[in-house]
C-alpha cells in the first residue's frame, strides 16, 4: 500500500505532533523541533485536535517549516492519522505535544532507517527525569549509539503491556504509519501500544542505542483516562491483532494467558466507571480466548477483588 499524499512536494521527514490542551508546554516543544540539525528537509505538521485552552489560538503556518492543521477533538491516534496523511515526508517522525527533542533526534532516526533499510521503522531512547535516566527496550543495554535490530518485535507486543517506543519516540515509512496509525483510531487509550503493534507486524525495528527525547511528566492518557482504561484497550489491541494475522498458533498461550489475566483487572472498574463498550468489548474477548473453565474465576477474582 502507498497512500498518495494529500499534499504533493515530497521532503526526506514529515514530524507529526497532535496537540490537545498545551498551551504552556507546546512553544518550548515546537522550538526543540525547528532547531534540528538535519541535513535533509523537514516539516512540522501541528494537528490541533480541539483544543479549549486557547492552545490554538498560539499555532500558525510558517513557511516551509511548520503547517497547522485543526479539527474537531477525536483523540490522539486519530490526530496522528490526520497528521500522517497530510505529511509531505517518506519517513513520518512522531513527537508528543509535551516532550522536547533533541536536536540530533531526526538526523539519528532517519540515518537509522537508511543504514536499515529492510527496518520498517526506528526507535531511540528517552530520557525520563521522573523515573531512571533513561527509558529504552530491554534490550538495549549501553548508551553506545549502535543499531540494535529486532527481527521479531511482535514477541514483545504479546508479550508485554507497553508499547516497544517510549513517549511514541518513532520514526516511521510513510506508507507504513498511515496504515498503522487509521487502524489505531478507535483507541482512545492504548493507541501508541496498536500504533506500535500495527508497525510490528509489517517488519523489523531498528533501535538506536542513544537519547532523543526527553519526556515530560503531566496529563498523560494515562494519568486522564486511568490505567484500567489503558489496559482494557492493550487488551483488546492484543486480540484484534492476534486475529488479524490469522491466530497464529505460536502466539495462542500468550493470549490466553493474557486475556485471562488481564480481564480479572479490568472488568469491575470499568463496569464502576460505567464504561459498558469497552466492558463489552473485553468480555467478549475473554469468551473468545479464555479457557472455558476459567471464566467464572475470572469473573469471581475480579468481583472479590
Amino acid at each position: 500500500m502507498n497512500p498518495k499524499c494529500i499534499d504533493q512536494e515530497k521532503l526526506d521527514v514529515s514530524i507529526v505532533v497532535p496537540v490537545f490542551n498545551r498551551y504552556e508546554r507546546l512553544q518550548i516543544v515546537v522550538d526543540s523541533l525547528m532547531s534540528q540539525d538535519f541535513t535533509g528537509s523537514y516539516e512540522i505538521v501541528i494537528v490541533d485536535d480541539g483544543s479549549t485552552d486557547g492552545t490554538g489560538n498560539n499555532l500558525h503556518d510558517v513557511d516551509g517549516k511548520i503547517r497547522v492543521i485543526r479539527q474537531e477533538n477525536q483523540g490522539a491516534a486519530a490526530a496522528r492519522h490526520t497528521g500522517v496523511a497530510h505529511a509531505k515526508g517518506d519517513i513520518v517522525v512522531f513527537n508528543d505535544s509535551d516532550d522536547i527533542a533533541y536536536p540530533d533526534k531526526l538526523q539519528v532516526l532517519f540515518d537509522a532507517l537508511q543504514a536499515n533499510p529492510l527496518c520498517v521503522a526506528a526507535i531511540a531512547v528517552v530520557k525520563n527525569p521522573s523515573k531512571v535516566d533513561w527509558s529504552a527496550p530491554l534490550w538495549v543495554k549501553e548508551m553506545d549509539g549502535s543499531y540494535l535490530v529486532n527481527n521479531a518485535p511482535l514477541d514483545h507486543f504479546f508479550d508485554n503491556y507497553y508499547p516497544i517506543a517510549a513517549a511514541m519516540n518513532i520514526a516511521v515509512k510513510r506508507d507504513i504509519a498511515f496504515f498503522a496509525s487509521k487502524e489505531s483510531e478507535y483507541y482512545r487509550a492504548a493507541n501508541d501500544f496498536h500504533f506500535q503493534f500495527k508497525v510490528a507486524t509489517k517488519g523489523a525495528i531498528v533501535c538506536v542505542s542513544k537519547i532523543t527525547n526527553e519526556y515530560f511528566v503531566g496529563q498523560g492518557i494515562t494519568t486522564v483516562q486511568g490505567i484500567h482504561t489503558q489496559a482494557a484497550y492493550a487488551l483488546i489491541s492484543l486480540a484484534d491483532n492476534y486475529s488479524a494475522l490469522g491466530k497464529p498458533p505460536q502466539f495462542a498461550l500468550s493470549v490466553q494467558k493474557r486475556i485471562e489475566n488481564g480481564s480479572s483487572h479490568v472488568l469491575k472498574p470499568l463496569l464502576k466507571s460505567r464504561k459498558f463498550g469497552l466492558l463489552f468489548a473485553v468480555c467478549k474477548n475473554m469468551l473468545r480466548y479464555s479457557r472455558l473453565k476459567q471464566i467464572p474465576r475470572t469473573v469471581w477474582w475480579a468481583i472479590s477483588s
